[in-house]
C-alpha cells in the first residue's frame, strides 16, 4: 500500500506543476483571427496580436465605418488555475474565418458549407445576410427566417412562387422552396410530410405558415404552374380562407406583437388525385390546435387586448350604430393569401350579397369594450394598424366559406355576448352569512357610467337569456357547490366571494374554450379528411419561453420544445449519418448530445416531475410547497435539475436552452383546472340547442356507468376535490393545451377539452353508487397527463413523416424594420443579443453541435486543397499540387455545375505527406479525421494545429517578403540619393554660372542707366520751358475771348428783347379777332341754349294753362251739379219725403256733399300752387332777357 501511494503521488507531482493543476484553454497562435465574447454585440471580431505562456492580446475591429474609432486592444488570460475560474472570467474565444465577416457571408447560402461553424459564425451570418435584404438562411435542413417587419418586393410574387414549383432544384434559402420539398416528396415518394414551424411572438410564425399553405394549394391547382391553371376547388379556397377565422377567435394583441397567435396548430393538407390526373392536389384539410390562452379572456396585461374578435364584433355593432340602420357587413373580404390567384365563384357571390341583421348584433347593441369588465382594461390599447369592423367583414367572409351558415353564425355572436356579459357579474354576501354569496343587485363598479353601464342584475338577467336557463338555477351554481364524502350523502355548500368569482371566470374560460373548439370542429367537418390520404402537416407553435416568473404553463411549453428538440436532434443525427454514410466514412455516435435525460427528468416515472406532481394532486392536504419538497429531495443531485437556496418555493429546470426557474406556488391548482359539476349540470339542461350541443355530450358521459372505467372527456377540465381556481393577473398562459380536435360529430367540443386539454368531470353517480376504488382511480386525470398523452400522440404522427423544419426568428424587440428610418440609406436593426437567444431558445446552436459532434471542422477537398498545400516543402510534391490546383481551377471555369476535375488524389497524397501527417495523424479508427468521397472530416485538435502551422508559415513568409521589400526599397532609396548628388552637383554649377552672367548684365544695364538720366535730366528741363510758354500764351488769349464773348453777349442779349417785344405786339394784334371768334361761338352758344330755356317754359306754361283750364271746366262743373243738387234739395224740402227719386236719404246726400266740399279745397290750393310756378317761369324768362351771357355764367 505504502508502494502504490508513492507511486500515485510521484504521478501526480509529475503531472501538476508546482503552482497546481491549470485549463489551457485558448490555444491560438499570433495572427489568428478570433472571435471574442462581448456584452453588446455578443460576439466581436479580433486578431491576436500577441501570444505567450500566460495571456494573449487582442486586438478588437470595429465595423467596415467606423474601425479606427472602435479598435481597442484586449488582454485575456490563457491558463486557469481550475475550470470554475474560467468560467468566471467570462471571456471566450473562438476561431474566426477573417473572408467570412460582412459582405463574405452572403457566399454561403447553407451555413453547413462554412468550414467553422459555431455560434458566431451563424450570427455573423445571419446579421450579414439580413442587412443585405436576405431573410432566409438555411443550417443543413433548417431554414432559418427573419421577419424583416416589412414588404419585400417580389419576394413573395406569383412569378417567384412560380419558380419554385419544380423538382429539378435543391434546397434554397426560401420558404417556397422548402414548400416545395415537402409537396414533392408527396408527389415522388408518396410520402407524408411535417412542416415546423417555431418562433416566439412577433417572428413571423403565422405569416409563413400561410405561405407554406398558400403554396401547397396553390402547386396542387396548378394555378401558378401552367398556363392556363385549373380553378381552385372547394378545399382549396377553404384551406386558404380559413385563415381569418381562426385568427380573429385565436389571436391577440400583446407587448409584443399586435397579432399574436395565442394557441398552436397542427393543419394536415391532404392529397389526392381527382378526375384521375396525373397530378395531386388538395382534397381535405384538418386542424388540430393546442395551448389556447384561454386565460386571456378573463385577465390581460397592461398594453395587451383580449382576442380579436370581441372588439371586432363591438366596431361592427358601433360601425352599425353610426349608420342608424341594419349593419352593413357583408362578407366582401376573400380571405385568400396575397398574391394568390383566386378566382371568384358563384358561391363567393352568394356570400357577398349575404348581410348580418342589426338583431344578430342585438345582444352589443348601445356597449363599448368599456361596458364590460373583462374588456375595460383593454379600452386604451388600440391596433397600429387595421380596422376591427373591416377585419369582422373579412371574418364573415372567412366563417361562410367554411362552411358557416347565417344561423351558426348567430350562435356563435350569441356566446360570445354570453362571455363578456359573464364579466359583468357580480357578487355580493347574503344577509347574516358573510361567507356565502349571492347575485348583486347592481354592479359595484363604481367606474362604471351611465353612458353604456351594464348592471350585474342586467347582465345576469341577459346572460340566462342567451344561455338559455335560469336566473335561480344560474345563481345556484355559481354560489353553490355540491359535494360528498365516501359513504355520506351529498351536501351542498355556500361559495365564498371569491369562490364564486372563480366559478364565474372559470364558465366564462371553458365557454369561450368550447366555442374555439366548436369553430375548429365545424372547419374540419366542412372542409372534409380522408383517413388514407397523403398529408403534408404545418405545425405553428410556441417556441422556448422563459419569463421574470415562470410557473405550470411555462414548464408544459419548455416540455413540448424538450420533446420537439429530441426529435430535432435525432432528425440531425440521421442527417448527419446520412452525409457520413453518402462520404463513405464510419464515426463514433457516442459523441452525439441527446436531451433524453431532461426529458426522462420531466416526465419519466414514477419521479418525474409531472408524474410526481400529478401524485400531489391527488394526496390529501397536498400543497405546491410539500411537492417542492418532495422534488428537491428526489433530484437533488440530477445534473440538470436545482434548487434556489434564497427562495425554497422555487426551483431550477436546465433545458437543452438554458435554466429556468420555476414558481412552484400555483402548480397544483392549474394542474387540477376544472369546471364545477353543477355548472356543467346547468349548462346541459340550457333550452338552447346551441349549448346542449357543447354541455349535453359531457353530461352524459358524466351519467353512463360506462364512463367510469375509461377516461370521460369532458369540457370541464376539472379533478375530483379542488375548487375553482383564480386566474393569476400576469401574463401566465393558462394556456390551455388544446386538444386535438376531434371531428366525429357526437363528441361536444367542449367534451374534448380541458384548460390544457381533455380532463375529467365530478361524477356525482360514480360517487353515490360506491363504486370501487379502482374505477375512481381510473378516473383521475390532470392537465399534465392529457397534455402529455396528446403531445405524445402528437409526435407519434409526426414521427411517420418526412419533417422540414423552419425557425422564425425576431430581429429587434421594437417590430421596427430600420434603427434609423429617416436615414438616407437606412439599415435594417439587427439586435444580435436577442437574436442570439432566440439561436439557443429555438434548438439552432444545439443543432450546430449536433451536427458538429464527430468531426466539427469540414472541408471540401478543393478548399482543403487551397487552404493546406502551403505546408508541403517536398519540391516535387509541391509541384503536383499545384498543378492538381491549377487543373482544377480550369475546370471550374467551364461553367459547369460540378467541376469535372477530381482533386481527390491530391488532396490524399497531401495528408499523407509527411509535414501534414505529423500534425494530424494517421486515418483509422480514433483518427482524428477522415478522408470522404467529396470532403475532408477533422476535429478540432488537429485543425487547430494545421491552421496554427500554417499561420507559422505566413509569417516566415511574410518576413522573407518583408526583407525582400526591405532590401528593394534600400536599393531604390541609394539610387535615388546618387541621382539626387548629381542633380545638386549640377544646380550648384549653374547657379555660379547665372551669377556671373548675371553681373555682366548689371555693368551693362548701369550704362544705359545714365544715359537715360542724362536725357530725362535734359527732357525735364525742356518740358519745364515750354509748359511756361503755354501758361503765357493761355492768359492773353484768355483776355482777348473774354472781351468778344461779352460783346456778344450784349448783342444776343439786345436781339431777344427785340424778338420778344415784337411777338406780343403781335399777340396784341390777334387779341380782337380772339376776343370777337370767342364772343361768337359763345352767343350762339347762349342764343340756342336760351332757345331751348323758352321753348321748355313755353310747354310747361301750355302744360299749366291745360290744367287750369282742365280745373276751370272741373269746377264749373262741380258749381253747376251743386246748385243743381240744392235746387233738387229745396224741391224735396219744399214738397216734403213724399217725392220719389230725388234724395235716397238725406244722410248720405249730406255725406256727399261735404266730400265734395273737401275735394274743392283741395283743389283750390292744387290751383293756387300751378299758379305760383307759373308766376316763377315767367320771373325766370324775365330775368334771362335782361341778364344775358353774365345769367348764363352765374353772375347776374
Amino acid at each position: 500500500c505504502a508502494c502504490v501511494f508513492l507511486l500515485v503521488c510521484v504521478c501526480v507531482c509529475v503531472c501538476l506543476p508546482w503552482g497546481g493543476m491549470t485549463v489551457d484553454v485558448f490555444n491560438f497562435e499570433e495572427g489568428a483571427a478570433v472571435w471574442v465574447s462581448d456584452p453588446a454585440v455578443v460576439w466581436a471580431a479580433g486578431k491576436v496580436v500577441s501570444s505567450d505562456a500566460d495571456q494573449l492580446k487582442i486586438l478588437l475591429q470595429g465595423s467596415d465605418d467606423d474601425a479606427d474609432d472602435l479598435e481597442q486592444e484586449l488582454v485575456v488570460p490563457r491558463k486557469f488555475p481550475t475550470e470554475k475560474a474560467r468560467r468566471q472570467e467570462g471571456k471566450k474565444l473562438l476561431r474566426r474565418d477573417p473572408d467570412f465577416h460582412g459582405p463574405g457571408t452572403l457566399r454561403f447560402d447553407d451555413l453547413t458549407e462554412v468550414p467553422e461553424l459555431h455560434e458566431a459564425a451563424v450570427l455573423e451570418a445571419l446579421d450579414g445576410r439580413f442587412a443585405n435584404g436576405l431573410i432566409y438562411t438555411l443550417t443543413g435542413p433548417v431554414l432559418l427566417a427573419v421577419n424583416p417587419f416589412r414588404t419585400l418586393h417580389g419576394l413573395y410574387s406569383p412569378e417567384r412562387l412560380k419558380s419554385f414549383c419544380s423538382d429539378e432544384h435543391p434546397l434554397r434559402p426560401h420558404i417556397f422552396s422548402l414548400a416545395n420539398q415537402a409537396f414533392q416528396g408527396i408527389l415522388r415518394h408518396g410520402e407524408s410530410q411535417t412542416v415546423l414551424v417555431s418562433g416566439e411572438s412577433g417572428s413571423g410564425k403565422t405569416e409563413t405558415t400561410k405561405f407554406v399553405m398558400q403554396f401547397l394549394a396553390l402547386a396542387g391547382a396548378d394555378a401558378v404552374t401552367s398556363e392556363i391553371g385549373r380553378p381552385l376547388s372547394r378545399v382549396e379556397r377553404q384551406v386558404l380562407r380559413s385563415n381569418p377565422v381562426l385568427e380573429a377567435f385565436g389571436n391577440a394583441k400583446t407587448l409584443r406583437n399586435d397579432n399574436s397567435s395565442r394557441f398552436g396548430k397542427y393543419i394536415e393538407l391532404q392529397f389526392g388525385r381527382e378526375d384521375a390526373s396525373w397530378s395531386k392536389r388538395l382534397v381535405g384539410a384538418r386542424i388540430r390546435t393546442y395551448l389556447l390562452e384561454k386565460v386571456r379572456v378573463v385577465d390581460q396585461l397592461s398594453g395587451e387586448r383580449s382576442f380579436h374578435i370581441f372588439y371586432q364584433v363591438l366596431g361592427a355593432q358601433a360601425q352599425a350604430d353610426c349608420a342608424g340602420g341594419s349593419c352593413p357587413m357583408s362578407p366582401q373580404g376573400s380571405g385568400s393569401c396575397s398574391g394568390s390567384p383566386v378566382s371568384d365563384t358563384v358561391e363567393d357571390a352568394h356570400h357577398r350579397n349575404v348581410a348580418i341583421l342589426q338583431e344578430d348584433l342585438q345582444p352589443f347593441e348601445g356597449l363599448t369594450a368599456a361596458s364590460f369588465k373583462y374588456l375595460r382594461s383593454t379600452c386604451p390599447v388600440t391596433l397600429q394598424r387595421g380596422n376591427d369592423s373591416e377585419d369582422f367583414e373579412e371574418t364573415l367572409a372567412s366563417m361562410r366559406t367554411v362552411g358557416f351558415t347565417g344561423g351558426e353564425v348567430r350562435d356563435v355572436l350569441r356566446a360570445l355576448a354570453a362571455v363578456l356579459y359573464l364579466g359583468n357579474i357580480e357578487f355580493s354576501p347574503p344577509k347574516g352569512n358573510s361567507e356565502g354569496s349571492q347575485l348583486a343587485m347592481t354592479s359595484n363598479n363604481d367606474s362604471l357610467g351611465s353612458v353604456g353601464e351594464l348592471s350585474s342584475r342586467d347582465a345576469a338577467t341577459a346572460l340566462c337569456d342567451f344561455l338559455g336557463i335560469n336566473l335561480n338555477v344560474l345563481e345556484g351554481a355559481l354560489c353553490f357547490r355540491t359535494m360528498q364524502a365516501p359513504g355520506e350523502r351529498v351536501i351542498r355548500m355556500g361559495n365564498t366571494l371569491q369562490q364564486a368569482s372563480d366559478s364565474r371566470d372559470a364558465l366564462a374560460r371553458h365557454l369561450y374554450h368550447a366555442l374555439f373548439n366548436h369553430i375548429v370542429e365545424k372547419t374540419n367537418e366542412s372542409i372534409g379528411f380522408k383517413d388514407d390520404a397523403t398529408f403534408c402537416g404545418v405545425l405553428d407553435i410556441f417556441g422556448f419561453e422563459f419569463f421574470e416568473t415562470n410557473s405550470f404553463e411555462q414548464l408544459c411549453i419548455n416540455f413540448t420544445n424538450e420533446l420537439l428538440q429530441q426529435f430535432f436532434n435525432l432528425f440531425i443525427f440521421e442527417n448527419e449519418t446520412a452525409l457520413y454514410r453518402s462520404e463513405g466514412i464510419s464515426w463514433d455516435a457516442q459523441e452525439f448530445p441527446d436531451n433524453g435525460v431532461i426529458v426522462e427528468l420531466l416526465q419519466g416515472t414514477p419521479n418525474g416531475i409531472f408524474p410526481m406532481l400529478d401524485e400531489e394532486c391527488f394526496v390529501i392536504g397536498g400543497s405546491a410547497s410539500s411537492w417542492q419538497t418532495k422534488l428537491v429531495r428526489t433530484h437533488d443531485k440530477h445534473p440538470n435539475f436545482g434548487i434556489v437556496r434564497t427562495n425554497k418555493d422555487n426551483f431550477i429546470v436546465k433545458h437543452f436552452a438554458g435554466q429556468v426557474t420555476y414558481t412552484a406556488t400555483g402548480f397544483l391548482d392549474k394542474n387540477r383546472d376544472r369546471l364545477s359539476g353543477d355548472i356543467v349540470r346547468c349548462l346541459s339542461d340550457s333550452t338552447w340547442p346551441f349549448m346542449q350541443d357543447l354541455f349535453g355530450a359531457e353530461e352524459q358521459s358524466r351519467l353512463s356507468p360506462r364512463s367510469s372505467p375509461r377516461t370521460p372527456r369532458t369540457s370541464s377540465g376539472i379533478v375530483p376535490g379542488a375548487s375553482p381556481v383564480h386566474s393569476p393577473p400576469r401574463r401566465s398562459m393558462t394556456a390551455s393545451l388544446t386538444s386535438v380536435i376531434n371531428t366525429e360529430p357526437q363528441m361536444s367540443p367542449l367534451a374534448s377539452t380541458g384548460r390544457f386539454g381533455p380532463t375529467f368531470s365530478l361524477d356525482m353517480t360514480a360517487l353515490s353508487t360506491s363504486a370501487s376504488s379502482k374505477v375512481r382511480r381510473a378516473q383521475r386525470a390532470t392537465v399534465s397527463v392529457e397534455f402529455r398523452q396528446q403531445l405524445q400522440a402528437l409526435m407519434s404522427q409526426i414521427k411517420t413523416t418526412t419533417p422540414h423544419f423552419v425557425r422564425c426568428i425576431k430581429p429587434n424587440k421594437l417590430n421596427v424594420p430600420f434603427a434609423d428610418p429617416a436615414a438616407d440609406v437606412p439599415v435594417p436593426l439587427f439586435d444580435r443579443p436577442s437574436v442570439s437567444e432566440q439561436l439557443a431558445y429555438q434548438g439552432v446552436l444545439e443543432a450546430v453541435r449536433v451536427a458538429r459532434a464527430g468531426y466539427p471542422v469540414r472541408y471540401l477537398h478543393s478548399d482543403f486543397l487551397a487552404d493546406f498545400r502551403a505546408l508541403v516543402k517536398n519540391p516535387e510534391l509541391s509541384v503536383t499540387l499545384r498543378d492538381a490546383r491549377r487543373q482544377f481551377l480550369e475546370s471550374a471555369d467551364e461553367d459547369l455545375e460540378m467541376p469535372s476535375f477530381d482533386c481527390a488524389p491530391a488532396v490524399k497524397l497531401l495528408l499523407t505527406s509527411e509535414e501534414v501527417s505529423s500534425l494530424v495523424g494517421s486515418e483509422g479508427i480514433g483518427a482524428r479525421w477522415t478522408f470522404g468521397k467529396h470532403r475532408v472530416f477533422l476535429k478540432q485538435e488537429p485543425f487547430a494545429a494545421l491552421k496554427a502551422q500554417q499561420s507559422a508559415l505566413r509569417n516566415s513568409a511574410v518576413l522573407t517578403l518583408q526583407a525582400c521589400q526591405r532590401a528593394l526599397q534600400a536599393r531604390r532609396t541609394a539610387m535615388r540619393r546618387r541621382a539626387a548628388v548629381v542633380r545638386l552637383q549640377a544646380c550648384v554649377r549653374g547657379i555660379k554660372a547665372r551669377r556671373f552672367v548675371e553681373r555682366l548684365k548689371k555693368e551693362a544695364a548701369v550704362e544705359v542707366i545714365l544715359s537715360v538720366l542724362h536725357t530725362f535730366a535734359a527732357r525735364k528741363q525742356l518740358f519745364q520751358a515750354r509748359r511756361a510758354t503755354i501758361k503765357i500764351q493761355a492768359q492773353v488769349r484768355r483776355r482777348s475771348c473774354q472781351k468778344t464773348y461779352k460783346k456778344s453777349l450784349m448783342a444776343v442779349r439786345r436781339l431777344q428783347a427785340f424778338f420778344r417785344e415784337t411777338k406780343r405786339r403781335r399777340r396784341l394784334l390777334r387779341l380782337p379777332q380772339l376776343v370777337l371768334l370767342i364772343q361768337k361761338w359763345w352767343r350762339g352758344f347762349a342764343d340756342r341754349r336760351k332757345a331751348r330755356q323758352r321753348k321748355l317754359a313755353k310747354l310747361r306754361l301750355n302744360r299749366a294753362l291745360r290744367i287750369l283750364l282742365k280745373a276751370r271746366a272741373k269746377r264749373q262743373e262741380r258749381l253747376r251739379w251743386r246748385e243743381e243738387t240744392l235746387q233738387a234739395y229745396q224741391k224735396w224740402y219744399r214738397h216734403g219725403p213724399g217725392v220719389q227719386g230725388i234724395f235716397p236719404t238725406r244722410d248720405s246726400q249730406f255725406q256727399e256733399y261735404l266730400a265734395l266740399e273737401k275735394e274743392e279745397e283741395c283743389m283750390k290750393g292744387k290751383v293756387d300752387r300751378l299758379q305760383d310756378q307759373v308766376q316763377q317761369l315767367r320771373d325766370k324768362v324775365r330775368r334771362v332777357k335782361e341778364g344775358g351771357i353774365l345769367f348764363h355764367l352765374g353772375l347776374a
